[in-house]
């Protein structure tokens, strides 16, 4: 009769082996492509935020640039306040003024990445600190001006200036803060 099976027979196809060879390689290459579109998109990605961040330095510069203005404009009104008429004095506060409102539009428009939002909100406050104080100044003035006697105007000079010095401040803690963005 039946013969037993040899002993070099298998159970088995001969090709499972090499089937199962075949699936590890197209896993492996699938892992292999699958890290070289992780790195591309991470590169992306972070090359994405570097350009957001060097732009929104950029439109902060410019802020920065348009208050220095600001301030040495203020600056040279308070100097030389006594010989300036009423008028034009007022014209200069309102001027500047709204020159700081202008820069907190420009600033409040842009966009804002998530690595740049502690020197922004930094930023924000020195530019929100500088108008508040600009506009007290106005009144401040004013106050002086008619009612010179009266205390309510050295203390609005007084509350004004804190304003402007709790802007430089703020100003000095975004500077800061936009040293560590600055990689250029």
């Amino acid at each position: 009769g039946s013969r037993p099976p040899s002993p070099t027979t298998m159970a088995y196809p001969a090709y499972a082996p090499v089937r199962q060879q075949r699936r590890r390689r197209w896993l492996l290459a699938l892992l292999i492509a699958l890290i070289i579109v992780a790195i591309v998109v991470l590169a992306v990605t972070r090359r994405n935020e570097a350009r957001g961040v060097a732009d929104y330095l950029a439109v902060a510069h410019e802020v920065a640039a348009r208050e220095a203005e600001t301030a040495a404009s203020l600056e040279t009104m308070l100097a030389t306040i006594t010989d300036i008429q009423r008028p034009e004095v007022m014209r200069s506060l309102e001027e500047l003024r709204l020159s700081s409102e202008a820069a907190a539009e420009t600033l409040a428009a842009t966009s804002v990445p998530t690595a740049a939002g502690e020197a922004n909100g930094y930023l924000v406050a020195a530019l929100g600190s500088w108008t508040k104080g600009l506009e007290l100044l106005d009144d401040a003035i004013v106050l002086v001006l008619d009612e010179p006697a009266e205390a309510g105007g050295t203390d609005r000079l007084e509350e004004t200036f804190d304003l402007l010095r709790i802007g430089d401040l703020a100003y000095a803690q975004f500077l800061e803060a936009a040293d560590g963005l600055d990689d250029a």
